[in-house]
């Protein structure tokens, strides 16, 4: 698998320009995730690549903007975004990112259930047919945390059997999941749900590792308060592994821990930190 890192999904907001020798000096994560592609193609995409070579990192996937556009807006807005998101991926091709990244929101005060399905596997399908053009794939994560679903008047889509139904219905070979094992123990899913849903490796684009604060209830934990990976327990971390070492999965692995301990270190230290617990969580289970 390819340890990636990205430093916003650690709390530390930097570009590639800035992070990327601080990376290399660490050593251990080769992939780079960019949450801002924007902010990492600013001085350009030769710079960008130069920076990539020079360093000896990989890119692997960025955030798709323009989100709540994409699911929540009228049709006139997504077609208007739709300019930017073409003109994103192409810049992303030539850099060398394989996928991009969006997460379903778990829930919408403007749609039931039924229409608000309906738009995710329209529009997704058209942004997948652009991501086509330039051979890149869309991974989508299902939103686990009932305490998000909450704040909205109709729920929407929170597991992982609903993430793969999704990617079904929209029918295109280059969208996948984006596997989160926080957003699988929020959600409630199981060991069983992995091999249940899970049985074919192109159904994974990418992957997320963390864990969750013990203590509290699984229904009252919070989306963007976690831990290191492995360093509770209280996420199955054992059946996350199974499931990728079963499919052969060898994408990208990424660290998401939302840990204000994390956040509160110079970036060095804070890769330090991630690194051991990444360490970690390879030898127990692979």
């Amino acid at each position: 698998m390819l340890c990636t890192i990205s430093p916003n999904r650690i709390g530390h907001n930097l570009s590639i320009y800035d992070a990327a020798e601080t990376i290399a000096e660490n050593g251990y994560f080769k992939g780079y995730f960019s949450w801002d592609l924007a902010w990492d193609l600013s001085k350009g995409v030769e710079e960008t690549k130069r920076v990539y070579r020079e360093y000896d990192l990989i890119p692997t996937g960025f955030t798709l903007p323009c989100i709540p556009v994409i699911y929540s807006e009228p049709d006139e807005f997504f077609e208007r975004d739709k300019n930017i998101i073409d003109n994103l991926v192409r810049q992303a091709a030539e850099v060398g990112y394989d996928h991009a990244f969006t997460w379903i929101v778990p829930g919408s005060d403007l749609y039931e259930m039924q229409e608000n399905y309906d738009i995710h596997v329209r529009r997704l399908r058209e942004i997948c047919r652009i991501f086509a053009r330039y051979g890149l794939k869309l991974a989508i994560e299902f939103i686990g945390s009932m305490t998000w679903c909450k704040e909205f008047k109709y729920p929407f889509i929170r597991h992982m059997g609903e993430g793969v139904q999704l990617c079904r219905d929209v029918g295109e070979p280059n969208i996948g999941i984006s596997l989160d094992t926080y957003h699988v123990y929020t959600a409630g899913d199981t060991a069983e749900d992995y091999d249940k849903y899970f049985t074919d490796v192109t159904q994974i684009v990418e992957t997320h590792i963390n864990d969750a604060i013990p203590g509290i209830a699984r229904e009252d934990h919070l989306d963007d308060k976690r831990m290191l990976p492995v360093e509770s327990g209280v996420v199955d971390t054992a059946a996350f592994f199974n499931c990728l070492n079963r499919l052969g999965y060898t994408g990208s692995i990424m660290p998401e821990p939302y840990s204000q301990r994390i956040v509160d270190m110079p970036f060095a230290e804070a890769l330090k930190e991630v690194e051991l617990s990444m360490r970690r969580a390879f030898e127990r289970y692979c």
